[in-house]
C-alpha cells in the first residue's frame, strides 16, 4: 500500500503530538515517519535545512552553468568539424582535378 506525503502527515501527528501512542503498539512505519519528523523538525528550527538547501540551488546553480558551457563548446566544435571537412573534401576534389 502506498501513502501519499497527506496521508504520512495524518498518519504521524496524532503520534507526534502525544506521547502516549509510544506506550502502545505502534505500526513499525508510522514510528518510522515520527523519527523522521522529528529529525526534520529539529533540523528546521536548527536551520540545518535551510544551509541544505542554499548549497543544493547553489550546486544546482553551477552545474546548469557548466551544461550551458558544455553545449556551447559542442555546438562551436560542430561547426569547426564541419568546416574542417567541407576545406578536406575541397581539397581533395581539388586534387583530383589538378593536370
Amino acid at each position: 500500500m502506498r501513502f501519499t506525503p497527506l496521508d504520512n502527515i495524518q498518519n504521524t501527528f496524532p503520534v507526534i503530538l502525544s506521547e502516549e501512542y509510544l506506550t502502545g503498539f505502534i505500526e513499525p512505519w508510522i514510528g518510522k515517519w515520527r523519527k523522521q519528523t522529528m529529525e526534520g523538525l529539529i533540523d528546521i528550527f536548527k536551520g540545518k535545512r535551510d544551509a541544505s538547501n542554499r548549497n543544493r540551488e547553489k550546486l544546482t546553480c553551477e552545474l546548469y552553468c557548466q551544461i550551458g558551457q558544455l553545449r556551447v563548446e559542442n555546438e562551436w566544435l560542430k561547426k569547426i568539424m564541419h568546416h574542417i571537412v567541407n576545406c578536406i573534401s575541397l581539397y581533395t576534389n581539388y586534387k583530383d582535378f589538378r593536370p
